[in-house]
């Protein structure tokens, strides 16, 4: 009967919908707008039953026992709704027996909140009983509390970036003076960069090497790249240009081929989208396998990289350790335009920090640039000039090498266990095809190689030890990274081409304010790799969906729209 217009259908002959169905459609409107109650039967009204219900919601993210929510819900009713109380009310009630009716609204807003939770694979909300509130019980629910606050559940949460210490604040500092345009978050990115090439191949802590994936995305002129001269400059002034790499891979070949020379190396590649792009190809072409010999070099880094194969038998490129960061940088078109399911699955993102650029940050103008403070550079030398004692060794490949596993404070530790147990239940609850699973598989180990360079940045110059905050600070980076993860997927994700044409279409109506665009306007100006035929068709199908509609005209001046529920109105 799909098929038939509503006038054609026989009611009789339809199936009948299953009991259990208004009140599931009930309980998501309620989970979706917690300010409607519900009247009988089934109509939404705001004002008393909304702020019973609202209520009820803040004492169960309370974690208050049932009888304090039942209690203070009776309580509120009768002080704010002395008239007509709702639990007292016989047209809403079977009975006018007012606790158990507070208690029945309690277990309906308890399954409303844990069906969302369901949806958002988060943990589900528990009844706290007058039993069971000890003070180790109630300590253990809001600590639950506290660490899911800080997860980002959705990409658009407004999610910030800790202050660093010790040689991260000062280098962070240091590059913020020396551009036209402030972005901290760039700036975070690239000194993480410069400590992480100094203490490669020397310093592991959990078994991790602490060579970093960077990609900072900011707009043109939003100051993108002043960070990552900032370094070249600091390097070269330190007389280090041994720690730089390549700006930029003509093969995967010639990426090998150079490690056994310089393993240890910060790549500054600007305009970092034709690499990301080029990764994600899959073909056999010169740098088709990019994506795959990334990921190696990445994962190699504490361990032996194989390098490739020779057509007489031999091995080039191979190296023990290879410590390889890379500061990349691009637009946040560059971007969204590289990014595929595939890129996702190939796992180069999943080994990339992504720090994004506020594009409103007033420019100021640069009279004199400063130097580096002597201070500082003293410290980076004593970073680059660390030598592992020869009693310190660790054996890789059957080869014992001289490199410090660096150790942590007890609170450190018992800190990291808690974080462990936190990313690995946000990945055991992740579904198995979340774009998000790739990324938060390796927070736990992002979170190591950042906890080991805030460490070293603060202990310049004595004993490097992995502390509390070296800890905090990691975490909040591998959320922030999660976070901006999400946001630059959320609408640029797609499964098909048909689909990234189809958001690419409501993106260009969208920017059009309302005035529509004509056909030709969308076959020519919005690209991505279709014939016309194709997009003529794709244009033809979202007309009959209803997702955009036709204003008549003549061929050449029809304007196409997005239909109403599209649009921001």
């Amino acid at each position: 009967w799909t098929d038939k217009s509503l006038l054609e259908v026989d009611r009789s002959e339809l199936p009948l919908l299953p009991p259990v169905l208004l009140e599931t459609v009930r309980q998501v409107l309620l989970t979706s707008e917690p300010s409607v109650a519900w009247e009988k039967p089934n109509k939404a009204v705001n004002g008393r039953n909304g702020a019973l219900v609202s209520l009820c919601g803040k004492l169960i993210a309370e974690a208050k026992s049932v009888d304090q929510c039942v209690k203070e819900l009776v309580e509120y009713d009768e002080q704010h709704h002395t008239e007509n109380p709702y639990f007292s009310d016989v047209s809403e009630h079977p009975h006018t027996e007012r606790f158990t009716n507070a208690l029945a609204l309690y277990s309906s807003v308890l399954s409303s909140v844990n069906l969302s939770r369901l949806r958002k694979s988060l943990e589900y909300e528990v009844p706290v009983t007058a039993s069971a509130i000890n003070q180790t019980a109630l300590e253990e629910v809001v600590k639950k509390k506290e660490h899911q606050k800080e997860i980002p559940e959705s990409a658009g949460e407004n999610l910030t970036l800790p202050k660093p210490s010790g040689l991260l604040a000062q280098l962070q500092e240091f590059i913020l003076s020396r551009s036209f345009v402030k972005q901290p978050e760039l700036a975070l990115s690239a000194s993480l960069g410069l400590i992480s090439v100094l203490i490669g191949r020397k310093l592991t802590f959990v078994d991790n090497a602490p060579n970093l994936f960077l990609l900072n995305v900011a707009p043109s002129g939003a100051g993108k790249d002043a960070p990552q001269q900032a370094i070249k400059n600091i390097l070269i002034d330190l007389q280090l240009t041994g720690f730089l790499g390549s700006g930029d891979y003509v093969s995967d070949a010639s990426l090998m081929d150079s490690l056994p020379h310089n393993p240890v190396r910060l790549d500054i590649i600007d305009e970092a989208s034709g690499l990301l792009k080029s990764v994600n190809k899959g073909a056999n072409t010169y740098d088709g396998k990019m994506a795959d010999i990334l990921c190696e070099l990445y994962t190699s880094s504490n361990n032996r990289f194989l390098g490739r194969a020779l057509a007489n038998g031999e091995t080039k490129g191979e190296v023990d350790r290879p410590c390889v960061s890379l500061l990349m940088s691009t637009t946040p078109r560059g971007f969204t335009e590289s990014l595929s399911i595939k890129a996702v699955e190939k796992g180069l993102l999943g080994r990339t920090l992504i720090f994004d650029g506020n594009p409103h940050n007033e420019a100021t103008r640069i009279k004199e640039f400063p130097k580096l403070d002597s201070g500082v550079k003293n410290k980076l030398l004593e970073l680059a000039n660390y030598e592992v004692g020869k009693s310190e060794t660790k054996e890789i490949a059957g080869i014992k090498q001289l490199v410090k596993e660096v150790e942590a404070t007890p609170e450190a530790n018992k800190l990291l266990d808690e974080v462990f147990m936190e990313f690995d239940e946000l990945r055991r609850s992740e579904e198995a095809l979340s774009l998000r699973l790739p990324i938060i598989a390796r927070l736990f180990q992002q979170t190591c190689k950042i906890a080991l360079i805030s460490a070293a940045s603060r202990c310049a110059g004595s004993k490097i030890m992995v502390g509390v905050d070296d800890v905090r600070f990691a975490r909040s980076v591998a959320i922030y990274s999660l976070g901006k993860f999400e946001s630059a997927v959320q609408d640029n994700m797609h499964d098909s081409r048909q689909d990234a044409y189809v958001a690419k279409i409501k993106e260009k109506l969208r920017s059009k304010d309302g005035k529509g665009a004509t056909l030709n306007e969308l076959l020519k100006r919005v690209r991505f790799g279709m014939d016309i035929n194709q997009k003529r068709s794709i244009i033809g199908m979202m007309v009959e969906l209803g997702e955009i509609y036709v204003q008549p005209g003549t061929r050449s001046k029809m304007k196409y729209f997005l239909a109403k529920e599209e649009s921001d109105d």
